[in-house]
């Protein structure tokens, strides 16, 4: 956060860790709710932080006044995957978006497990349903090139952005993929990706150790 505080989501409330002084604050109980499991952060250009949860929809964190506040979903999220917030993306006009197991695509249901906003474009990853993009309003599918590991690439957990590239953070092990927009190069595993760091072109990759706070 703004104050160099590292927001840990965890399957049981936050954590924040403070590394000027390696202090790890464990937060079990938001708003009266215990035991909750954290499914997404987000900060915000102001300074807030989003919070996503398991079956308990979304909350927001306010730095200046220190408090929680529960954010309210749409009627449709009231069903058995209601309040799985798996994403939260805020765009530069200050429109929110939150990616539920609730959501649907072109009339079809579908698990939204990631966003990212890169402007001017809202980029959506799915659970086996692969990559789509908002833009000007529309959404479309993004047709990613063949690749052997397309079953893995197609449930996309995580996405992270390299100027004008994308990486993608696959399933069942298939480790990380980058798409510059034409070509899409994988990196199965921790040779691969620390190769990738090495050459200078995984940007958005911190290699973590015990000593890196």
């Amino acid at each position: 956060d703004r104050n160099g505080r590292i927001w840990i989501a965890r399957f049981q409330g936050l954590a924040v860790l403070d590394p000027k002084d390696g202090k790890l604050t464990e937060i079990d109980r938001i708003n009266g709710m215990s035991h909750l499991s954290i499914r997404s952060l987000m900060l915000d250009r102001n300074g807030s932080l989003w919070i996503g949860t398991f079956h308990n929809g979304a909350f927001l964190y306010d730095p200046y006044l220190g408090r929680f506040r529960t954010t309210a979903l749409p009627e449709t999220e009231k069903k058995d995957r209601a309040g799985i917030v798996s994403s939260i993306a805020k765009l530069s006009q200050g429109e929110l978006y939150v990616g539920t197991e609730n959501g649907a695509l072109f009339g079809k249901p579908v698990v939204i497990k990631s966003l990212l906003y890169q402007a001017p474009v809202l980029w959506i990853g799915t659970l086996r349903d692969g990559l789509f993009k908002l833009h000007d309003g529309r959404i479309t599918p993004v047709l990613l090139p063949p690749h052997q590991n397309w079953e893995e690439i197609g449930v996309i957990n995580q996405l992270s952005a390299n100027g004008a590239g994308l990486w993608l953070m696959g399933d069942k092990g298939g480790g990380l993929h980058y798409f510059d927009g034409t070509q899409l190069a994988h990196f199965p595993g921790q040779e691969e990706i620390r190769k990738a760091i090495d050459k200078g072109s995984a940007k958005n990759i911190l290699p973590l150790t015990a000593r890196t706070f």
